[in-house]
């Protein structure tokens, strides 16, 4: 048997996030966070979760990634989630009300 050629690409398609509460699925690859103070109140530039209750929240986190295969010619594709939990706490909520136009 001669040598055998093989190719993979993986693309990380979607990450869905779920407290139990609420589900955001994000398309592609999410922005990575920089903790700087001009970050401070603005949303996500890509995705984004808001908790609408304070404490400690179970979050879990699912990547949806698309492996796509070749081996001597012959093709494929794996789809492949991966998931994790982690517990986050969530210390501030604030809420604006504002008085409707008549």
């Amino acid at each position: 048997m001669g040598p055998i050629s093989v190719q993979l690409s993986a693309q990380l398609v979607s990450t869905t996030f779920t407290d139990g509460e609420s589900t955001t699925t994000c398309k592609g690859a999410d922005t990575v966070y920089q903790r700087v103070d001009s970050n401070i109140g603005k949303p996500s530039p890509s995705c984004g979760m808001k908790f609408l209750r304070r404490g400690q929240k179970s979050v879990r986190a699912t990547a949806n990634w698309v492996v796509r295969w070749e081996i001597d010619g012959e093709t494929g594709q794996l789809d492949m989630p991966q998931a994790a939990e982690r517990t986050v706490d969530v210390r501030e909520l604030q809420s604006v009300n504002v008085d409707q136009p008549r």
